[in-house]
Protein backbone atom coordinates (compact mmCIF):
# COMPACT_ATOMS: atom_id res chain seq x y z
CA UNK A 1 0.00 0.00 0.00
CA UNK A 2 1.34 3.41 -0.97
CA UNK A 3 0.42 6.07 1.56
CA UNK A 4 0.47 9.45 -0.13
CA UNK A 5 -0.80 11.27 2.95
CA UNK A 6 -1.18 10.18 6.59
CA UNK A 7 -3.56 12.15 8.77
CA UNK A 8 -4.39 11.92 12.45
CA UNK A 9 -7.83 12.59 13.87
CA UNK A 10 -8.16 13.33 17.59
CA UNK A 11 -11.13 13.88 19.84
CA UNK A 12 -10.35 14.98 23.38
CA UNK A 13 -11.72 16.33 26.59
CA UNK A 14 -11.11 20.07 27.02
CA UNK A 15 -8.91 19.42 30.07
CA UNK A 16 -6.83 16.63 28.52
CA UNK A 17 -3.18 16.80 29.55
CA UNK A 18 -0.73 17.05 26.63
CA UNK A 19 1.25 14.05 27.88
CA UNK A 20 -1.88 11.88 27.70
CA UNK A 21 -2.49 12.81 24.05
CA UNK A 22 1.14 12.28 23.09
CA UNK A 23 1.17 8.86 24.79
CA UNK A 24 -2.06 7.83 23.05
CA UNK A 25 -0.81 8.85 19.61
CA UNK A 26 2.56 7.16 20.10
CA UNK A 27 0.73 3.97 21.12
CA UNK A 28 -1.40 4.23 17.96
CA UNK A 29 1.70 4.79 15.82
CA UNK A 30 3.37 1.68 17.24
CA UNK A 31 0.20 -0.39 16.76
CA UNK A 32 0.20 0.50 13.05
CA UNK A 33 3.96 0.33 12.57
CA UNK A 34 4.07 4.04 11.71
CA UNK A 35 6.82 5.20 14.08
CA UNK A 36 8.76 6.97 11.32
CA UNK A 37 5.92 7.91 8.96
CA UNK A 38 5.36 11.68 8.83
CA UNK A 39 1.90 12.93 9.71
CA UNK A 40 0.65 15.56 7.26
CA UNK A 41 -2.12 16.95 9.45
CA UNK A 42 -3.73 16.66 12.86
CA UNK A 43 -7.48 17.30 12.74
CA UNK A 44 -10.18 17.67 15.35
CA UNK A 45 -13.54 19.30 15.83
CA UNK A 46 -13.30 23.07 15.42
CA UNK A 47 -14.16 23.87 19.05
CA UNK A 48 -11.05 21.98 20.25
CA UNK A 49 -8.60 23.31 17.65
CA UNK A 50 -6.91 25.71 20.05
CA UNK A 51 -6.75 23.36 23.04
CA UNK A 52 -3.32 23.46 24.68
CA UNK A 53 -2.96 19.68 24.54
CA UNK A 54 -3.66 19.58 20.79
CA UNK A 55 -1.24 22.43 20.10
CA UNK A 56 1.48 20.63 22.04
CA UNK A 57 0.69 17.36 20.26
CA UNK A 58 0.98 19.13 16.89
CA UNK A 59 4.37 20.57 17.90
CA UNK A 60 5.50 17.10 19.02
CA UNK A 61 4.43 15.63 15.66
CA UNK A 62 5.64 18.56 13.56
CA UNK A 63 2.34 19.06 11.76
CA UNK A 64 -0.45 21.65 11.60
CA UNK A 65 -3.76 21.42 13.47
CA UNK A 66 -6.97 21.76 11.48
CA UNK A 67 -10.34 22.39 13.12
CA UNK A 68 -13.28 20.85 11.28
CA UNK A 69 -16.95 21.76 11.43
CA UNK A 70 -19.57 19.28 12.53
CA UNK A 71 -20.88 19.48 8.96
CA UNK A 72 -17.53 18.27 7.59
CA UNK A 73 -17.37 15.46 10.16
CA UNK A 74 -20.95 14.42 9.46
CA UNK A 75 -20.12 14.28 5.75
CA UNK A 76 -18.08 11.10 6.27
CA UNK A 77 -20.23 9.61 9.05
CA UNK A 78 -21.17 6.62 6.90
CA UNK A 79 -17.47 5.65 6.67
CA UNK A 80 -16.44 5.66 10.34
CA UNK A 81 -15.89 2.37 12.16
CA UNK A 82 -16.80 3.45 15.69
CA UNK A 83 -19.74 5.53 16.88
CA UNK A 84 -20.28 7.11 20.27
CA UNK A 85 -23.78 7.95 21.50
CA UNK A 86 -22.20 10.19 24.16
CA UNK A 87 -20.29 12.21 21.57
CA UNK A 88 -23.38 12.36 19.37
CA UNK A 89 -25.45 13.77 22.23
CA UNK A 90 -22.80 16.39 23.13
CA UNK A 91 -21.50 17.40 19.73
CA UNK A 92 -24.07 16.36 17.16
CA UNK A 93 -21.72 13.91 15.40
CA UNK A 94 -21.09 10.34 16.47
CA UNK A 95 -17.37 10.31 15.69
CA UNK A 96 -14.67 12.93 16.00
CA UNK A 97 -11.34 11.08 15.73
CA UNK A 98 -12.21 8.76 12.84
CA UNK A 99 -14.23 11.32 10.90
CA UNK A 100 -11.56 14.00 11.38
CA UNK A 101 -8.86 11.61 10.17
CA UNK A 102 -10.84 10.79 7.02
CA UNK A 103 -11.50 14.42 6.15
CA UNK A 104 -7.94 15.48 6.94
CA UNK A 105 -6.38 12.72 4.83
CA UNK A 106 -8.42 13.88 1.86
CA UNK A 107 -7.80 17.58 2.36
CA UNK A 108 -4.07 17.29 3.09
CA UNK A 109 -3.40 14.88 0.21
CA UNK A 110 -1.13 16.09 -2.59
CA UNK A 111 -4.07 16.03 -5.00
CA UNK A 112 -6.21 18.21 -2.74
CA UNK A 113 -5.77 21.11 -5.15
CA UNK A 114 -8.23 19.44 -7.48
CA UNK A 115 -11.61 21.10 -7.96
CA UNK A 116 -13.43 18.59 -5.76
CA UNK A 117 -11.90 16.53 -2.95
CA UNK A 118 -12.67 12.83 -3.30
CA UNK A 119 -13.24 11.69 0.29
CA UNK A 120 -13.71 8.11 -0.94
CA UNK A 121 -9.97 7.81 -1.55
CA UNK A 122 -9.21 8.27 2.15
CA UNK A 123 -9.20 5.12 4.27
CA UNK A 124 -9.09 4.56 8.01
CA UNK A 125 -6.18 2.37 9.06
CA UNK A 126 -8.40 0.84 11.73
CA UNK A 127 -10.77 1.79 14.53
CA UNK A 128 -9.92 4.61 16.90
CA UNK A 129 -7.80 4.03 19.97
CA UNK A 130 -9.28 5.40 23.19
CA UNK A 131 -8.01 6.58 26.55
CA UNK A 132 -9.85 8.26 29.43
CA UNK A 133 -8.78 11.62 27.92
CA UNK A 134 -9.02 11.21 24.18
CA UNK A 135 -9.56 9.14 21.05
CA UNK A 136 -7.24 8.99 18.06
CA UNK A 137 -7.37 7.42 14.61
CA UNK A 138 -5.24 7.38 11.47
CA UNK A 139 -6.44 7.68 7.92
CA UNK A 140 -4.46 7.72 4.74
CA UNK A 141 -4.92 8.92 1.22
CA UNK A 142 -3.69 6.01 -0.84
CA UNK A 143 -2.20 6.33 -4.30
CA UNK A 144 -3.72 4.47 -7.21
CA UNK A 145 -7.23 3.05 -7.17
CA UNK A 146 -9.17 3.33 -3.93
CA UNK A 147 -8.62 0.20 -1.87
CA UNK A 148 -9.67 -0.79 1.60
CA UNK A 149 -7.03 -0.77 4.30
CA UNK A 150 -7.35 -3.46 6.95
CA UNK A 151 -7.67 -2.90 10.68
CA UNK A 152 -4.75 -2.92 13.10
CA UNK A 153 -2.91 -6.22 13.32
Amino acid sequence: MDIDCLALGVGCRPDAPPTALIALVEQLRRAHGLDETPIAMLATIDRRRDAVALRQLARHLGCPVQGLSTTALAGVADRVLTRSPTVAARLGVDSVAEAAALVAASVAAPVAAMAEVDYRRARLLGPRLSSPWATAAFACFCGGPATAVGPMA
